[in-house]
Protein backbone atom coordinates (compact mmCIF):
# COMPACT_ATOMS: atom_id res chain seq x y z
CA UNK A 1 0.00 0.00 0.00
CA UNK A 2 2.66 2.22 1.01
CA UNK A 3 4.85 1.58 -2.61
CA UNK A 4 1.52 2.04 -3.98
CA UNK A 5 0.78 5.33 -2.91
CA UNK A 6 4.44 6.51 -3.52
CA UNK A 7 4.45 5.56 -6.93
CA UNK A 8 0.99 7.27 -7.47
CA UNK A 9 3.25 10.76 -5.84
CA UNK A 10 6.30 10.40 -8.64
CA UNK A 11 4.45 8.51 -11.45
CA UNK A 12 0.99 9.07 -10.88
CA UNK A 13 0.08 5.20 -11.08
CA UNK A 14 -3.52 4.92 -10.16
CA UNK A 15 -4.09 3.50 -6.39
CA UNK A 16 -7.37 2.89 -4.76
CA UNK A 17 -8.51 4.63 -1.68
CA UNK A 18 -8.82 3.40 1.53
CA UNK A 19 -10.41 6.80 3.30
CA UNK A 20 -13.97 6.57 3.57
CA UNK A 21 -15.69 9.78 4.12
CA UNK A 22 -18.80 8.29 6.21
CA UNK A 23 -19.94 11.63 6.51
CA UNK A 24 -20.37 12.82 2.98
CA UNK A 25 -23.16 9.83 2.10
CA UNK A 26 -25.37 11.56 4.42
CA UNK A 27 -25.30 15.05 4.02
CA UNK A 28 -28.88 14.54 3.33
CA UNK A 29 -29.47 13.98 6.53
CA UNK A 30 -28.54 16.51 9.18
CA UNK A 31 -28.96 14.37 12.39
CA UNK A 32 -26.44 11.26 11.07
CA UNK A 33 -24.43 13.91 9.28
CA UNK A 34 -23.64 15.37 12.56
CA UNK A 35 -22.93 11.99 14.43
CA UNK A 36 -20.60 10.62 11.89
CA UNK A 37 -19.17 13.75 11.79
CA UNK A 38 -18.58 13.57 15.56
CA UNK A 39 -16.96 17.16 17.06
CA UNK A 40 -13.49 16.74 14.49
CA UNK A 41 -14.59 15.18 11.42
CA UNK A 42 -12.29 12.39 10.50
CA UNK A 43 -13.47 10.05 8.24
CA UNK A 44 -13.17 6.03 8.45
CA UNK A 45 -9.27 5.01 7.40
CA UNK A 46 -7.03 2.62 8.76
CA UNK A 47 -3.26 3.04 9.35
CA UNK A 48 -0.73 0.50 8.93
CA UNK A 49 1.41 1.93 11.98
CA UNK A 50 -1.59 2.18 14.29
CA UNK A 51 -3.44 -1.07 12.94
CA UNK A 52 -0.75 -3.39 14.37
CA UNK A 53 -0.76 -2.02 17.92
CA UNK A 54 -4.32 -1.40 18.12
CA UNK A 55 -4.67 -5.60 17.29
CA UNK A 56 -2.33 -6.33 20.23
CA UNK A 57 -5.06 -3.99 22.78
CA UNK A 58 -7.13 -6.40 24.15
CA UNK A 59 -10.34 -7.74 23.06
CA UNK A 60 -12.70 -6.36 25.82
CA UNK A 61 -10.74 -3.66 25.89
CA UNK A 62 -11.07 -2.15 22.17
CA UNK A 63 -14.58 -3.32 22.23
CA UNK A 64 -15.27 -0.73 25.27
CA UNK A 65 -13.20 2.20 23.40
CA UNK A 66 -14.96 1.75 20.32
CA UNK A 67 -18.49 1.49 22.14
CA UNK A 68 -18.13 4.64 24.39
CA UNK A 69 -16.63 6.16 21.48
CA UNK A 70 -20.11 5.77 19.59
CA UNK A 71 -22.00 6.60 22.56
CA UNK A 72 -20.07 9.97 23.44
CA UNK A 73 -21.16 10.74 19.77
CA UNK A 74 -25.06 10.68 20.54
CA UNK A 75 -25.18 13.91 21.57
CA UNK A 76 -24.37 15.09 18.46
CA UNK A 77 -27.30 13.42 16.71
CA UNK A 78 -29.48 14.02 20.08
CA UNK A 79 -28.99 17.66 19.15
CA UNK A 80 -30.31 17.77 15.29
CA UNK A 81 -33.19 14.75 15.91
CA UNK A 82 -34.52 15.47 19.35
CA UNK A 83 -33.30 17.83 21.36
CA UNK A 84 -33.28 20.68 19.15
CA UNK A 85 -32.85 23.52 21.82
CA UNK A 86 -29.41 21.91 22.64
CA UNK A 87 -28.11 24.01 19.26
CA UNK A 88 -27.92 27.32 21.42
CA UNK A 89 -25.54 26.26 23.76
CA UNK A 90 -22.17 27.30 22.86
CA UNK A 91 -19.79 24.47 22.52
CA UNK A 92 -22.08 21.54 23.31
CA UNK A 93 -21.32 18.49 24.05
CA UNK A 94 -18.15 20.02 25.77
CA UNK A 95 -16.34 16.99 24.01
CA UNK A 96 -12.59 19.12 25.43
CA UNK A 97 -13.94 19.56 28.98
CA UNK A 98 -15.75 16.04 29.43
CA UNK A 99 -12.04 14.49 27.96
CA UNK A 100 -10.15 16.73 30.72
CA UNK A 101 -12.63 15.93 33.39
CA UNK A 102 -12.23 12.10 33.14
CA UNK A 103 -8.85 12.53 32.89
CA UNK A 104 -8.51 14.27 36.05
CA UNK A 105 -10.32 11.66 37.36
CA UNK A 106 -8.02 8.54 36.41
CA UNK A 107 -5.06 10.45 38.00
CA UNK A 108 -7.17 10.36 41.16
CA UNK A 109 -7.92 6.61 40.57
CA UNK A 110 -4.36 6.18 39.78
CA UNK A 111 -2.70 7.71 42.48
CA UNK A 112 -5.44 5.08 44.80
CA UNK A 113 -4.87 2.28 43.15
CA UNK A 114 -1.33 2.71 44.09
CA UNK A 115 -1.58 4.50 47.43
CA UNK A 116 -0.02 1.54 49.19
CA UNK A 117 3.12 1.69 46.97
CA UNK A 118 3.58 5.11 47.05
CA UNK A 119 3.21 5.13 51.13
CA UNK A 120 5.69 2.42 51.23
CA UNK A 121 8.02 4.57 48.39
CA UNK A 122 7.89 7.64 50.89
CA UNK A 123 8.69 5.41 53.68
CA UNK A 124 11.82 4.09 52.34
CA UNK A 125 12.86 7.76 51.38
CA UNK A 126 12.72 9.29 54.68
CA UNK A 127 12.68 5.89 57.06
CA UNK A 128 14.43 3.25 54.87
CA UNK A 129 14.64 0.76 57.62
CA UNK A 130 10.70 0.91 57.94
CA UNK A 131 10.07 -0.21 54.34
CA UNK A 132 9.66 -3.28 52.73
CA UNK A 133 10.37 -1.66 49.50
CA UNK A 134 14.08 -2.44 47.82
CA UNK A 135 15.54 0.34 45.55
CA UNK A 136 18.66 -0.83 44.39
CA UNK A 137 17.30 -2.08 40.77
CA UNK A 138 15.64 1.03 40.33
CA UNK A 139 17.28 4.10 38.02
CA UNK A 140 16.97 6.52 41.05
CA UNK A 141 16.50 5.76 44.54
CA UNK A 142 13.51 6.51 46.58
CA UNK A 143 15.36 9.11 48.25
CA UNK A 144 16.54 10.95 45.17
CA UNK A 145 13.18 10.83 43.46
CA UNK A 146 10.80 12.46 45.71
CA UNK A 147 13.99 15.10 46.36
CA UNK A 148 13.83 15.60 42.63
CA UNK A 149 10.33 15.72 42.52
CA UNK A 150 9.55 18.11 45.39
CA UNK A 151 12.39 20.22 44.28
CA UNK A 152 11.46 20.22 40.40
CA UNK A 153 8.16 21.78 41.62
CA UNK A 154 8.76 24.09 43.97
CA UNK A 155 11.18 25.54 41.26
CA UNK A 156 8.97 25.72 38.44
CA UNK A 157 6.41 27.67 41.20
CA UNK A 158 9.17 29.72 42.36
CA UNK A 159 9.80 30.81 38.60
CA UNK A 160 6.45 31.84 37.69
CA UNK A 161 6.55 34.05 41.24
CA UNK A 162 9.83 35.71 39.70
CA UNK A 163 7.96 36.09 36.25
CA UNK A 164 5.14 37.92 37.85
CA UNK A 165 2.22 35.10 37.65
CA UNK A 166 2.33 33.76 41.48
CA UNK A 167 3.95 31.06 43.31
CA UNK A 168 0.56 29.69 44.18
CA UNK A 169 -0.79 30.07 39.99
CA UNK A 170 2.43 28.11 39.17
CA UNK A 171 1.78 25.15 41.45
CA UNK A 172 -1.47 24.47 40.54
CA UNK A 173 -0.50 24.92 37.09
CA UNK A 174 2.24 22.24 37.30
CA UNK A 175 0.63 19.78 39.60
CA UNK A 176 -2.41 19.59 36.80
CA UNK A 177 0.38 18.74 34.50
CA UNK A 178 1.90 16.15 36.79
CA UNK A 179 -1.65 14.52 37.10
CA UNK A 180 -1.99 14.74 33.15
CA UNK A 181 1.20 12.75 32.99
CA UNK A 182 0.10 9.69 35.84
CA UNK A 183 -3.44 9.87 33.86
CA UNK A 184 -0.99 9.24 30.37
CA UNK A 185 1.40 6.69 31.94
CA UNK A 186 -2.46 4.35 33.20
CA UNK A 187 -3.64 4.95 29.62
CA UNK A 188 -0.79 3.77 27.88
CA UNK A 189 -0.20 0.83 30.73
CA UNK A 190 -3.83 -0.46 29.90
CA UNK A 191 -3.97 -0.58 26.48
CA UNK A 192 -0.40 1.09 24.71
CA UNK A 193 -2.42 3.34 23.14
CA UNK A 194 -0.65 4.25 19.90
CA UNK A 195 0.20 8.28 18.82
CA UNK A 196 -0.30 11.75 21.10
CA UNK A 197 -3.22 13.16 20.89
CA UNK A 198 -4.70 11.10 23.88
CA UNK A 199 -4.03 13.65 26.25
CA UNK A 200 -5.54 16.82 26.59
CA UNK A 201 -5.13 19.05 23.82
CA UNK A 202 -5.95 22.43 24.99
CA UNK A 203 -5.41 22.07 29.07
CA UNK A 204 -6.07 25.82 29.92
CA UNK A 205 -9.58 25.11 29.22
CA UNK A 206 -9.91 23.96 32.86
CA UNK A 207 -8.69 26.62 34.13
CA UNK A 208 -11.00 29.14 32.24
CA UNK A 209 -13.73 27.48 33.14
CA UNK A 210 -13.11 27.94 36.96
CA UNK A 211 -12.24 31.44 36.69
CA UNK A 212 -10.19 32.33 34.05
CA UNK A 213 -7.69 35.24 34.12
CA UNK A 214 -9.76 36.57 36.96
CA UNK A 215 -8.88 33.84 39.23
CA UNK A 216 -5.12 32.73 37.82
CA UNK A 217 -4.61 35.80 36.32
CA UNK A 218 -3.39 36.56 32.03
CA UNK A 219 0.35 35.51 33.10
CA UNK A 220 -0.60 31.80 33.97
CA UNK A 221 -2.70 31.54 30.82
CA UNK A 222 0.27 32.50 28.36
CA UNK A 223 2.61 30.03 29.54
CA UNK A 224 -0.03 27.79 28.97
CA UNK A 225 -0.33 28.47 25.53
CA UNK A 226 3.64 28.42 25.67
CA UNK A 227 4.54 25.12 27.12
CA UNK A 228 1.52 23.20 25.99
CA UNK A 229 1.31 25.19 22.44
CA UNK A 230 4.27 26.59 21.08
CA UNK A 231 6.93 24.43 22.26
CA UNK A 232 5.53 21.06 22.38
CA UNK A 233 2.50 21.08 20.59
CA UNK A 234 -0.22 18.07 21.68
CA UNK A 235 2.36 15.88 22.39
CA UNK A 236 4.74 17.62 26.26
CA UNK A 237 2.22 15.28 28.60
CA UNK A 238 3.69 11.99 26.34
CA UNK A 239 7.57 12.96 27.88
CA UNK A 240 7.63 11.80 30.92
CA UNK A 241 5.27 8.58 30.05
CA UNK A 242 7.38 7.14 28.06
CA UNK A 243 10.69 7.81 29.92
CA UNK A 244 9.06 5.28 32.43
CA UNK A 245 7.86 3.09 29.67
CA UNK A 246 11.55 2.95 28.55
CA UNK A 247 12.84 2.34 32.06
CA UNK A 248 10.23 -0.75 31.87
CA UNK A 249 12.23 -1.88 28.96
CA UNK A 250 15.52 -1.89 30.11
CA UNK A 251 14.17 -4.22 33.06
CA UNK A 252 12.52 -6.33 30.49
CA UNK A 253 15.71 -6.74 28.20
CA UNK A 254 18.21 -7.15 31.51
CA UNK A 255 19.83 -3.43 30.94
CA UNK A 256 20.70 -1.28 34.27
CA UNK A 257 17.70 0.88 34.44
CA UNK A 258 20.84 3.55 36.00
CA UNK A 259 22.59 3.36 32.40
CA UNK A 260 19.00 3.87 30.76
CA UNK A 261 17.98 7.12 33.26
CA UNK A 262 21.49 8.51 32.20
CA UNK A 263 20.90 8.45 28.57
CA UNK A 264 17.41 9.42 28.57
CA UNK A 265 18.71 12.38 30.70
CA UNK A 266 21.42 13.55 28.16
CA UNK A 267 18.92 12.78 25.16
CA UNK A 268 16.62 15.00 26.64
CA UNK A 269 19.48 17.77 27.03
CA UNK A 270 20.40 17.09 23.99
CA UNK A 271 16.83 17.48 22.45
CA UNK A 272 16.23 20.22 24.16
CA UNK A 273 19.56 22.61 23.10
CA UNK A 274 19.73 20.84 19.45
CA UNK A 275 16.23 20.28 18.49
CA UNK A 276 15.00 23.44 19.98
CA UNK A 277 17.99 25.41 18.14
CA UNK A 278 16.67 23.48 14.84
CA UNK A 279 13.05 23.97 15.14
CA UNK A 280 13.81 27.87 16.12
CA UNK A 281 16.07 28.39 13.14
CA UNK A 282 13.69 26.90 10.63
CA UNK A 283 11.12 28.88 12.07
CA UNK A 284 12.96 31.83 12.10
CA UNK A 285 14.66 31.27 8.24
CA UNK A 286 11.19 30.27 6.75
CA UNK A 287 8.73 31.62 8.47
CA UNK A 288 7.08 29.13 11.16
CA UNK A 289 3.80 29.70 9.49
CA UNK A 290 4.96 28.54 6.24
CA UNK A 291 6.76 25.29 7.67
CA UNK A 292 4.09 22.00 6.37
CA UNK A 293 3.43 20.36 9.93
CA UNK A 294 4.65 23.59 11.86
CA UNK A 295 1.93 26.21 11.20
CA UNK A 296 -0.58 25.47 13.69
CA UNK A 297 1.84 24.97 16.47
CA UNK A 298 3.50 28.42 15.89
CA UNK A 299 0.39 30.37 15.20
CA UNK A 300 -1.88 28.88 18.77
CA UNK A 301 -4.49 30.60 17.39
CA UNK A 302 -7.36 28.53 18.79
CA UNK A 303 -5.70 28.61 22.02
CA UNK A 304 -5.50 32.49 21.99
CA UNK A 305 -8.93 32.84 20.57
CA UNK A 306 -9.98 30.53 24.32
CA UNK A 307 -7.65 33.49 26.30
CA UNK A 308 -9.00 36.20 24.47
CA UNK A 309 -13.26 35.18 24.76
CA UNK A 310 -12.02 34.84 28.31
CA UNK A 311 -10.26 38.13 28.95
CA UNK A 312 -13.58 39.85 26.89
CA UNK A 313 -16.12 38.16 29.08
CA UNK A 314 -14.03 39.03 32.49
CA UNK A 315 -13.79 42.69 31.37
CA UNK A 316 -17.90 42.35 30.99
CA UNK A 317 -18.36 40.94 34.21
CA UNK A 318 -16.27 43.26 35.90
CA UNK A 319 -18.12 46.36 34.01
CA UNK A 320 -21.52 44.69 34.95
CA UNK A 321 -20.10 44.77 38.83
CA UNK A 322 -19.02 48.10 38.23
CA UNK A 323 -22.18 49.52 37.13
CA UNK A 324 -24.30 47.39 39.90
CA UNK A 325 -22.16 49.05 42.80
CA UNK A 326 -23.34 52.36 41.04
CA UNK A 327 -26.64 51.76 40.88
CA UNK A 328 -27.23 50.35 44.33
CA UNK A 329 -25.65 53.72 45.63
CA UNK A 330 -27.78 55.41 43.93
CA UNK A 331 -30.66 53.50 45.01
CA UNK A 332 -31.87 52.01 41.84
CA UNK A 333 -31.73 48.39 42.69
CA UNK A 334 -35.58 47.36 40.91
CA UNK A 335 -33.71 48.52 37.68
CA UNK A 336 -30.81 46.47 37.79
CA UNK A 337 -33.19 43.76 39.04
CA UNK A 338 -34.77 44.18 35.64
CA UNK A 339 -31.82 44.26 33.63
CA UNK A 340 -30.63 41.12 34.76
CA UNK A 341 -32.15 39.09 31.79
CA UNK A 342 -29.85 41.00 29.43
CA UNK A 343 -26.64 40.40 31.18
CA UNK A 344 -24.28 38.01 31.24
CA UNK A 345 -23.91 35.58 34.23
CA UNK A 346 -22.97 37.17 37.71
CA UNK A 347 -19.95 35.02 38.53
CA UNK A 348 -16.89 34.03 37.38
CA UNK A 349 -17.06 30.36 36.50
CA UNK A 350 -18.82 29.25 33.07
CA UNK A 351 -21.87 27.02 34.01
CA UNK A 352 -21.88 24.49 30.95
CA UNK A 353 -17.87 23.85 30.99
CA UNK A 354 -17.86 23.11 34.64
CA UNK A 355 -21.12 21.46 34.43
CA UNK A 356 -19.07 19.07 31.96
CA UNK A 357 -15.86 18.62 33.73
CA UNK A 358 -17.18 18.14 37.29
CA UNK A 359 -19.59 15.25 35.05
CA UNK A 360 -17.20 13.79 33.39
CA UNK A 361 -15.14 13.71 36.26
CA UNK A 362 -17.75 11.74 38.29
CA UNK A 363 -18.67 9.57 35.54
CA UNK A 364 -15.12 8.31 34.88
CA UNK A 365 -15.30 7.18 38.92
CA UNK A 366 -18.50 5.50 38.51
CA UNK A 367 -17.30 3.64 35.80
CA UNK A 368 -14.05 2.50 37.96
CA UNK A 369 -15.84 1.65 40.64
CA UNK A 370 -18.45 -0.77 37.92
CA UNK A 371 -15.68 -2.21 36.49
CA UNK A 372 -14.33 -3.08 40.16
CA UNK A 373 -17.79 -4.48 41.41
CA UNK A 374 -18.54 -6.18 37.95
CA UNK A 375 -15.48 -7.40 36.14
CA UNK A 376 -17.76 -8.16 32.86
CA UNK A 377 -18.97 -4.58 32.96
CA UNK A 378 -18.76 -3.54 29.14
CA UNK A 379 -17.55 0.30 29.16
CA UNK A 380 -14.07 1.07 30.87
CA UNK A 381 -12.97 4.41 32.25
CA UNK A 382 -10.01 4.17 29.32
CA UNK A 383 -12.28 3.52 26.75
CA UNK A 384 -14.35 6.97 28.12
CA UNK A 385 -11.52 9.17 27.99
CA UNK A 386 -10.30 8.43 24.20
CA UNK A 387 -14.13 8.59 23.35
CA UNK A 388 -13.44 12.23 23.93
CA UNK A 389 -9.73 12.70 22.01
CA UNK A 390 -8.77 13.73 18.35
CA UNK A 391 -7.19 10.28 18.81
CA UNK A 392 -9.90 8.14 18.35
CA UNK A 393 -10.92 10.63 15.64
CA UNK A 394 -7.90 9.63 13.99
CA UNK A 395 -7.55 6.15 15.11
CA UNK A 396 -10.89 4.59 15.12
CA UNK A 397 -11.50 2.68 11.71
CA UNK A 398 -8.08 1.22 12.66
CA UNK A 399 -9.23 -0.14 15.74
CA UNK A 400 -12.19 -0.91 14.45
CA UNK A 401 -10.92 -3.25 11.65
CA UNK A 402 -8.14 -4.69 14.31
CA UNK A 403 -11.34 -5.61 16.62
CA UNK A 404 -13.01 -7.30 13.49
CA UNK A 405 -9.81 -9.35 12.38
CA UNK A 406 -8.81 -10.22 15.91
CA UNK A 407 -12.72 -11.29 16.84
CA UNK A 408 -13.42 -13.43 13.75
CA UNK A 409 -9.66 -15.02 14.01
CA UNK A 410 -10.14 -16.27 17.95
CA UNK A 411 -14.02 -17.44 16.60
CA UNK A 412 -12.46 -19.26 13.48
CA UNK A 413 -9.03 -20.55 14.56
CA UNK A 414 -8.88 -19.96 18.53
CA UNK A 415 -5.78 -18.47 21.06
CA UNK A 416 -3.60 -20.85 19.17
CA UNK A 417 -4.10 -19.66 15.83
CA UNK A 418 -3.61 -15.80 17.11
CA UNK A 419 -0.80 -16.42 18.85
CA UNK A 420 1.27 -18.41 16.48
CA UNK A 421 -0.05 -17.09 13.08
CA UNK A 422 -1.31 -13.80 13.85
CA UNK A 423 1.05 -12.45 15.97
CA UNK A 424 3.65 -12.58 13.86
CA UNK A 425 2.12 -12.16 11.03
CA UNK A 426 1.00 -8.29 12.81
CA UNK A 427 4.51 -7.48 13.73
CA UNK A 428 5.83 -8.20 10.62
CA UNK A 429 2.95 -5.37 9.20
CA UNK A 430 4.62 -2.60 12.54
CA UNK A 431 8.12 -3.82 11.34
CA UNK A 432 7.57 -3.43 7.30
CA UNK A 433 5.63 0.27 7.96
CA UNK A 434 9.02 1.01 9.79
CA UNK A 435 11.26 0.44 7.03
CA UNK A 436 8.67 1.80 4.61
CA UNK A 437 8.90 4.95 6.94
CA UNK A 438 12.49 4.97 6.71
CA UNK A 439 13.13 4.32 3.07
CA UNK A 440 10.94 6.71 1.58
CA UNK A 441 12.32 9.60 3.76
CA UNK A 442 15.85 8.87 3.14
CA UNK A 443 14.62 8.70 -0.59
CA UNK A 444 12.94 11.88 0.26
CA UNK A 445 16.19 13.59 1.71
CA UNK A 446 18.45 12.22 -1.44
CA UNK A 447 16.37 13.82 -3.67
CA UNK A 448 16.00 17.03 -2.01
CA UNK A 449 20.06 17.06 -2.23
CA UNK A 450 18.92 17.58 -5.67
CA UNK A 451 16.92 20.59 -5.47
CA UNK A 452 14.11 18.34 -5.72
CA UNK A 453 11.36 19.53 -3.00
CA UNK A 454 8.11 17.82 -3.96
CA UNK A 455 9.14 14.36 -1.91
CA UNK A 456 7.17 11.63 -1.00
CA UNK A 457 6.60 11.09 2.86
CA UNK A 458 4.63 8.19 4.18
CA UNK A 459 1.22 9.44 5.34
CA UNK A 460 0.05 7.95 8.44
CA UNK A 461 -3.66 6.73 7.71
CA UNK A 462 -4.87 5.77 3.63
Amino acid sequence: IIFGHAMRHYFKFPMFKTNIDIASYVRDRPALYSFFRGFYGHPFNVSLLVLPIAFFIELELLGSILLCFFVCSLPFYLREEVFTSWKSIKDFPFVREQHTGAYMALAVITIYSARRHLAQVFRSAFWPEKSELDDRGEAWSYRVSVAVLCFGVLFLSFWTQYVGVGFWAGFVYFTFILLCGLSTARIRTECGTPWSYLTPYTPLIIFTAFGGTYVFGIGMLVIMIVSGGFLCSASYLMCAPTQVEMLQLSKLLNVRPRCVSRGLILGALGGLVMGGALMLSIGYSKGAMNVEGYGFAAGQSWQIRIVTRDVARHDQLAQRAKDEKAEMAEGRRKKAKAKDAKKPPGHYVQPGPAWALGGSFIVTILLFVAKTLWVGFPLHPVGYILANTYFINMVWGSLFTALLIKFVALRAGGVMFVRKVMTPFFVGVFLGTISSYLFWDALALVINAFGYMDTYHVNHVF
